[in-house]
């Protein structure tokens, strides 16, 4: 008996497995066949193919229609792109949100060290000096910029 128009897949068995062909129809799990040459095991497939629909009709089950399994797969294939785009496209914004914090965290820095700057060099013109031994002006500026953490780009 013939699959009713299932798609089949033959393959030649190693050695190790008796040699030979096998056959299956992948719309039907567990649906195979086998033989000494590719035709023998399409015959073998398709009396298989009989009694597996024959065993779903006994037992009242849904047959499946012939190339549902390709169409899972691809339905499986695509929601798999999905998943993945969306995961990079939600990695691009974080990557987004980080790189705008460092940009702004590097700017407070700049204003910060600038603010330094100017205290300490109006504190140096200053006649009155009640830090003695403090570095001052861009000294400071510097000694600041040598204990800054090198940033990532």
């Amino acid at each position: 008996m013939s699959g009713p128009g299932y798609p089949v897949v033959v393959y030649p068995l190693g050695e190790e497995d008796g040699g030979g062909f096998a056959a299956l129809a992948p719309d039907l799990p567990g649906c195979k066949g086998d033989g000494e040459t590719p035709e023998a095991a399409l015959s073998d497939l398709y009396s298989a193919i009989g009694e597996w629909i024959d065993e779903c009709d006994a037992l009242g089950r849904k047959v499946p229609a012939p190339g549902s399994y390709v169409s899972k797969k691809r339905d499986e294939h695509e929601h798999i792109i999905a998943v993945i785009r969306m995961q990079a496209d939600a990695l691009k914004k974080q990557e987004d949100f980080v790189k705008g914090r460092l940009v702004e965290t590097q700017n407070g820095l700049a204003a910060l060290e600038a603010s330094v700057a100017d205290l300490l060099e109006r504190h140096s013109a200053s006649e009155e000096n009640d830090f003695p031994g403090l570095v001052t002006g861009g000294a400071m500026v510097e000694v600041m910029r040598n204990r800054r953490p090198a940033t990532a780009h």
